[in-house]
């Protein structure tokens, strides 16, 4: 047997084990109710288009600086990636190109918080 038709045994037999499956599109009415909103976010998802796609910049932006350099980073990390699975580079490679990325993205929630925490520690020793 074939190691493709193994992998796929194997699978398979998981789906079963752990009662997985996929249903044919249904419509929205059929979703939980207690579901919907997730299911809805989902398939929105599944139709975004890279190149029709922008930041979403709101009045949420003060709290979330990130959110103007997703789509920079996402090709940055997709760029990593490609190069990474040229040179079939070893997940240690992988790891080091492609964590300092994410990792950049918590540094930026981080940093803010601090400084929101010092400012509102600091206005609330001077009231």
């Amino acid at each position: 047997m074939e190691s493709s038709t193994l992998d796929l045994a194997r699978w398979q037999a998981a789906m079963k084990k752990y009662k997985i499956f996929f249903e044919a599109d249904t419509s929205r009415e059929e979703w939980p109710r207690h579901l919907q909103n997730t299911f809805e976010s989902i398939r929105n998802l599944g139709m975004q288009q890279w190149d029709q796609y922008t930041d979403d910049i709101s009045a949420t932006i003060s709290r979330e600086p990130w959110r103007t350099q997703r789509k920079q980073r996402a090709h940055l990390m997709a760029m990593e990636a490609t190069e990474c699975s040229k040179a079939r580079a070893n997940e240690r490679t992988w790891r080091s190109k492609i964590e300092r990325l994410i990792a950049g993205r918590f540094a930026i929630d981080v940093a803010w918080y601090v400084a929101q925490f010092k400012l509102e520690v600091t206005t609330n020793l001077s009231e």
